[in-house]
């Protein structure tokens, strides 16, 4: 048997004629029909559903930087080199390529950088009195949770005082002031330029 072309919906007090296509699709108020939803109203699921996306992203935010500050306060063991911030940053130039291409590594293998350079630590002063005594101020320090690596940079430094130390990523990078800039020799006499002053400034917690 054929369906009718049209088919006769009441809406209120109101007698309407729409297609049999439409029946059980259309949503109907006593505003009328409009392309098959309710005329001056909102798609309600769609409008849930965006809010309830919105909410699991705010909430997984929320968990990253609750994780973050947890993992910034664990205690863990690091170890670290210490010298002179003029020497370990300016005159040790091959010091660079060695952290570039540590840092080229953990790029290409999407890692976190698991090392720093801190200019005048903190932790210096507190925890290593006889050290800091023997270190012409300013002072630098290379640290990082791989010791085997720290160990490798004792031996590319030579002069630096190579040492371990449990604490927080908080407190390992904390720093008790700024190591200045550095002045450019009157006499360069290496066959290469000499290295942009600021090279490891992009090492420093903040920027890495």
């Amino acid at each position: 048997m054929e369906l009718p072309t049209v088919a006769r919906v009441s809406v209120g007090s109101t007698t309407r004629k729409v297609a049999p296509a439409t029946i059980g699709k259309a949503k109907f108020t006593s505003n009328g029909i409009r392309n098959g939803t309710i005329a001056g109203t909102r798609n309600k699921s769609v409008t849930l559903s965006h809010r309830a996306n919105r909410t699991v992203a705010v909430a997984a935010g929320d968990v990253d930087a609750s994780q973050m500050q947890q993992d910034s306060k664990q205690v863990q063991k690091w170890g670290f080199v210490v010298a002179n911030a003029k020497f370990l940053l300016d005159e040790e130039e091959h010091l660079a390529e060695v952290l570039r291409e540590r840092r080229r590594y953990f790029q290409e293998k999407e890692k976190d950088m698991d090392f720093f350079i801190v200019p005048e630590p903190k932790w210096l002063d507190e925890k290593f009195p006889d050290v800091a005594k023997r270190t012409k101020r300013p002072a630098a320090a290379i640290v990082s949770t791989d010791l085997v690596w720290i160990t490798f940079v004792k031996l590319r430094v030579d002069r630096c005082y190579k040492g371990e130390i449990e604490c927080s990523k908080e407190d390992i990078l904390a720093s008790a002031g700024s190591v200045g800039e550095f002045e450019d020799p009157e006499l360069w006499t290496a066959p290469y330029n000499k290295y942009d002053g600021d090279w490891w400034k992009v090492f420093l917690p903040q920027e890495a």
